[in-house]
């Protein structure tokens, strides 16, 4: 019985990935991916994010496409607390985002090696702060903080599967670092805002 029903999943999974790759081949494909992520003034906070996502021409002459895509971010920060001492405040954050992302092409055809292409990605982020503050802090930890995000970039696709672009981003921290933190606690986070993102991907 055990080996029956290992055997259906088996033949399941082959079918399910023999339909995706016929798609792939057709309108669409498996797109893999990173990001860096950085603040415009300062060091802190900064990190990069890698992505599994599937793509989908929704014209034949592949000029609008929308892709499901679920990223895995890892983050470094830092806060001072100025008003009693000069010690910075360090955390490490864990995002794990799901999200859709419509993406337009409006310069070259799909026969074409350049194309420019304008995309928004919208989606929800599971944030996990990890704080490394001074003792006089209480916090709370794995305790995990959801909010919606977006990205608006500007890109070029090269030879038909290589993606590169440059655009900004909704993505904070700061309700998140701060949910973690005890209400006791009279210290905050300041603003932990990620504006630039910088990203390629391959899509096969």
């Amino acid at each position: 019985m055990l080996n029956k029903l290992l055997k259906m999943r088996i033949s399941l999974c082959f079918c399910f990935l023999s339909l995706l790759s016929v798609a792939s081949a057709k309108q669409g494909g498996i797109s893999l991916g990173m990001e860096y992520n950085k603040e415009s003034s300062a060091d802190y906070p900064i990190g990069v994010s890698f992505h599994v996502g599937y793509e989908y021409f929704l014209t034949k002459s592949k000029v609008i496409s929308i892709e499901g895509r679920i990223k895995t971010g890892f983050f470094v920060g830092e806060s001072s607390k100025i008003d009693i001492d000069p010690k910075a405040y360090r955390y490490n954050l864990t995002a794990i985002t799901t999200s859709i992302v419509p993406t337009w092409f409006f310069l070259g055809s799909q026969e074409e090696d350049f194309r420019l292409f304008l995309n928004t990605e919208f989606g929800l982020a599971n944030l996990y702060a990890h704080q490394k503050p001074g003792e006089t802090i209480m916090w709370q930890t794995d305790k995990r903080y959801v909010q919606p995000f977006y990205i608006c970039c500007i890109g070029t696709r090269l030879f038909r599967r290589y993606n590169l672009w440059l655009g900004g981003s909704s993505l904070d921290f700061t309700n998140a670092l701060n949910n973690t933190i005890s209400q006791s606690t009279s210290f905050r986070y300041s603003r932990q805002w990620l504006p630039i993102v910088i990203g390629g991907s391959i899509v096969f």
